[in-house]
């Protein structure tokens, strides 16, 4: 029996009709996909079933499934790298290793990397952002393995040594997110973790039980539980840990990571593999400050900072840097 998690849906765009899920393997990460027709080829929302969408044929399928394939996306979810430069396609094994000597020589745990790397695809993604707005260099997925670059060769030849630079770093960066994620499957309250570091992302999911004994997971993204909190720890320590690798890794919170470890005594960079990793800042932190609620201002602080339009991000991080100087002497004292 496998597990497939839905990683999109398939929709006719001209009709404007979803006919159909794509799903990912839980264990070998590979694609399946899944329409909502039956065995006569009549649709019927209330069906599930497995096709091979690269053997679609008018004998085996019906008319109107061909034509909902034609006017549907189904394609933009295949591993496509042949658009990608091949600087950026060589870069990626190098950066993996980079982290991955890392971590063995500071005796942090290493089997995220190598069970990550087995599945790992990169691919050509277009329309990628950052947090949802504006266009980023590259995103790495956690749910299906995937690290997508919206890069093309053509654009790629025509970036200055500058951009290329900022390039390579988000790259690195996304890197660092690869090896510390993991997804954990709680079939009995059906609900799957996606862990990126000290980032939970906790999502509903509707077990449907297909003909061959498959269980395909329907995401409920209305149930769907983000930490805020665990995500800003993971992007600043990330980037702390990037620097350490890679000297003058381009730092969008300058000095934030580094701070917030040494306040913890260091202990940060392997609790981001834990379960609650994050408890360990609450920990080391409430004995500075006493109270979970100053842990918390402490955090809201930093996403205020890295989070808010230009016009006051100047106010925002001069409160995030009082806080965390604050902090600092308290703690020497």
């Amino acid at each position: 029996m496998k597990y497939i998690i839905q990683v999109g849906i398939l929709n006719d765009s001209y009709c404007d009709m979803e006919f159909g899920y794509v799903g990912r393997d839980l264990e070998t990460r590979k694609l399946h996909y899944y329409v909502m027709f039956d065995k006569q080829g009549n649709y019927s929302p209330h069906c599930l079933k497995e096709i091979n969408i690269h053997d679609i044929n008018q004998e085996s399928n019906s008319v109107r499934l061909m034509c909902c394939l034609s006017h549907s996306n189904y394609k933009s979810y295949e591993e496509e790298s042949s658009k990608l430069p091949e600087d950026i396609l060589s870069l990626i094994p190098e950066m993996i290793n980079k982290h991955l000597a890392h971590n063995e020589g500071n005796g942090l745990p290493t089997e995220f990397i190598t069970n990550n790397l087995a599945t790992l695809s990169v691919k050509y993604a277009d329309n990628i952002s950052a947090f949802g707005d504006s266009k980023f260099a590259g995103k790495y997925d956690a749910l299906s393995n995937i690290i997508g670059i919206p890069i093309s060769k053509h654009e790629w030849d025509n970036y200055n040594d500058h951009k290329k630079k900022d390039v390579e770093d988000t790259l690195f960066h996304e890197v660092g997110h690869f090896k510390a994620s993991v997804c954990k499957l709680d079939i009995e309250n059906k609900q799957l973790n996606v862990r990126i570091g000290f980032y939970n992302s906790i999502v509903d999911v509707d077990p449907i039980v297909l003909a061959n004994g498959d269980v395909f997971l329907k995401i409920n993204e209305e149930n769907r539980l983000d930490d805020s909190k665990g995500r800003i720890l993971e992007e600043v320590i990330n980037e702390f840990v990037c620097r350490q690798i890679k000297p003058g890794f381009n730092q969008s919170y300058p000095k934030v990571g580094y701070i917030l470890n040494q306040l913890c005594d260091g202990r940060l960079l392997k609790a981001r593999y834990y379960d609650d990793g994050i408890e360990e800042l609450y920990e080391s932190l409430s004995k500075i400050i006493q109270g979970r609620s100053k842990v918390d201002r402490l955090l809201e602080s930093i996403i205020c900072a890295t989070e808010t339009n230009e016009f006051d991000y100047e106010e925002e991080n001069k409160h995030m840097m009082e806080l965390l100087d604050q902090y600092q002497k308290i703690k020497r004292n």
